[in-house]
């Protein structure tokens, strides 16, 4: 059968020529939204995925925490946190330096 053909014969079983509904369950952020959430971290990475949620919920329907997660995800954005140094002043970074030079045997 020609593709016109299976267009017809899809005509007249359905009435429509529309694909049929794919299975899994429908996304429940469209993309304007998504991309409203990653611009918002985007201007303010500290901002947490509770914060997110509410903001979410105050314009359209109530978001899971983990919902935002994954949209975030999907963008590289991971709720990761910088390793704790510390301060260490031109002094002691010079003193270190010298007894580093003294006892490396260099």
């Amino acid at each position: 059968m020609s593709t016109v053909r299976y267009i017809i014969k899809r005509y007249e079983d359905r009435g429509t020529i529309e694909n049929k509904r794919r299975t899994g369950r429908p996304k429940v952020l469209n993309e304007r939204q998504r991309r409203g959430i990653v611009r918002q971290v985007r201007a303010n990475p500290f901002t947490s995925a509770g914060e997110l949620a509410n903001m979410v919920a105050t314009t359209s329907q109530r978001v899971s925490e983990s919902t935002i997660r994954n949209v975030l995800h999907l963008t590289n954005y991971y709720g990761r946190t910088a390793r704790k140094k510390p301060f260490i002043s031109e002094k002691n970074r010079k003193k270190r330096l010298e007894f580093a030079k003294k006892y490396s045997g260099v």
